[in-house]
């Protein structure tokens, strides 16, 4: 089936897609970050929830599981258009960032995130797939009770923001035949013929 473009109505859906991902692919955005600044192995930063889940390590381990709980857009999108054969919705997002950490150092672990994420140089690798850091809510202490005995967990909601923008097939108008005359009788005005290559 073919998609629709502006000159055929009909809905318009994405043509293209310009920030870093949805779904687990965000996930994954963040978790060499949370691996770096917490010294975690980077295969015990695992996303949140995951179709097969693997096995949760021992209760003296180390880990985190993180995923995008909220993706909040602001209120007034932005509608583009270009010279191509494209037009673009583009809006700022907020981001908020779930993470929480098991282990016997589960709390010193969050707080190495919060801290981390303070400086700069650690916020250069997020800054260059488009998202910025804001701020690290409190840590809460929240131990968990598995098989009967609870393990240290601590979670910290992180907030960043980003620039999205979705490329949808609609059609400039770059020129048109004919003429236009001024109300004030100021002379007519001719404008150029349709450039027919860039609209096929």
């Amino acid at each position: 089936m073919t998609a629709n473009d502006s000159s055929t109505g009909g809905y318009l859906v994405p043509s293209g897609y310009e920030d870093a991902g949805q779904d687990i692919d965000l996930d994954l955005v963040f978790q060499p970050a949370v691996a770096a600044l917490t010294g975690i192995d980077p295969t015990l930063v695992r996303p949140r929830w995951q179709r097969l889940p693997p096995k949760q390590p021992e209760p003296h381990i180390d880990w985190c599981a993180l995923s995008v709980t909220d993706i909040t857009a602001d209120t007034n999108a932005i509608t583009t258009f270009s010279e191509a054969l494209s037009g673009g919705v583009e809006r700022h997002e907020t981001l908020t960032v779930l993470c929480s950490f098991y282990g016997p150092n589960s709390a010193l672990r969050a707080s190495d995130l919060r801290d981390g994420l303070m400086l700069s140089q650690n916020r250069s690798a997020l800054l260059a797939a488009g998202i910025a850091f804001k701020r690290a809510d409190t840590i809460r202490r929240i131990p968990e009770l598995t098989n009967r005995r609870f393990i240290n967990r601590a979670d910290i909601s992180l907030t960043f923001r980003r620039h999205s923008r979705r490329t949808y097939p609609i059609l400039s108008v770059l020129s048109s035949p004919g003429s236009i005359m001024a109300d004030g009788g100021g002379g007519n005005i001719t404008t150029e013929p349709f450039d027919t290559e860039n609209l096929q």
